[in-house]
This record gives C-alpha cells, structure tokens and sequence, in this order.
C-alpha cells in the first residue's frame, strides 16, 4: 500500500464527546471530528476509493457514501 506525500492515514473512531465520528492517526493524533460532507479516501474491497461522510436526522445516524452507501464504517481505514 502506497500512501500518498502529505496524506495521513488512521481509523474512522467514534468521539463520544463530541457525539461524532473523527480519525485517529497512526502516531496517535486526531483529526478533530468529521463534518458532514467531509470528504477523504477509504480502503474498501482492497482498493481506496473517495468516500464523504453524512448525517442522516431522521435516524440520527452517520453513513458514508463511497460506490454505496456503507452504513458500516467505524475502524474502516482511511487517509487524508
């Protein structure tokens, strides 16, 4: 796997301080929480595809949308 100069790679975690989901990076430092519509890369199916991140009101619920929505996203690996 190739990461990309000035691109940071780490783990989609849920900050439940601020009640959203943030990255943690590999040397162990944050991002400072993901807003909806932030966009950045995920590894899904062994290849890193562009996702963005949304906030669903009437469920209360993130998702990302990549090909698909992938409801499921907590620890995916990511870079930025």
């Amino acid at each position: 796997m190739v990461i990309m100069p000035g691109m940071n790679e780490g783990s989609i975690v849920w900050d439940a301080v601020s009640e959203r989901p943030d990255i943690m990076y590999r040397d162990g430092t944050f991002h400072g929480g993901l807003h909806c519509g932030e966009t950045f890369e995920v590894m899904a199916g062994g290849k890193w595809r562009q996702a963005r991140i949304e906030y669903r009101q009437s469920t209360d619920s993130w998702y990302l949308l990549v090909t698909s929505v992938c409801e499921e996203f907590l620890w995916l690996t990511v870079r930025n």
